[in-house]
């Protein structure tokens, strides 16, 4: 099980993997730390499987359609079914570009355009979280944004240009909700 998984994260990886999807070789886990059956489900979902070929993984039926909706709970991941086929499904790059913002929580995506990343109110609470653990109690927006920052470029994540000022924009409307 994965709990407080980073779902826009999850979401951005796999638009990557959509993009390559033979590309790398994850070992054991793959780009949504899932091993053995259930990594083979989830590669599986990049090209587009019927229900027989994801019981081929090795799982059974139950269990089979517990993974594929834990990818969509867990993970945030949209998977449609046309045809009997069941693949991860995503916006056109024309409606990619079309899209301006999400300041929900579950949005459709948080992608400004393909190649960038907007924040999520994911990573607002794990940088909350964070800081309150370290004993914070205040903490100026600048300075969540700049943690904010440098987690995601650690995490390889290209920032849209105005990432700064929409993500404030969030923030502040996130708080208020609190």
């Amino acid at each position: 099980m994965s709990f407080n998984r980073n779902k826009a994260h999850d979401r951005f990886n796999t638009r990557q993997m959509l993009k390559s999807p033979h590309s790398e070789d994850f070992g054991e886990k793959n780009w949504l730390d899932h091993g053995g059956a259930a990594g083979k489900i989830d590669q599986m979902l990049i090209d587009g499987a019927s229900f027989e070929k994801i019981l081929s993984s090795g799982r059974k039926p139950n269990a089979a359609r517990s993974h594929l909706n834990h990818l969509k709970s867990e993970h945030g991941l949209p998977i449609e079914k046309i045809d009997g086929v069941y693949r991860f499904n995503f916006p056109s790059e024309t409606d990619l570009n079309s899209e301006t913002y999400d300041i929900s929580d579950e949005g459709p995506s948080n992608l400004l355009q393909e190649w960038t990343y907007l924040p999520s109110r994911d990573d607002f609470d794990n940088v909350r979280r964070k800081i309150l653990r370290r004993g914070g109690k205040q903490i100026s927006i600048d300075d969540i944004l700049d943690i904010m920052e440098d987690n995601l470029f650690k995490d390889g994540l290209s920032l849209s240009e105005e990432w700064r000022s929409v993500t404030r924009n969030n923030i502040i409307l996130w708080t208020q909700e609190n």
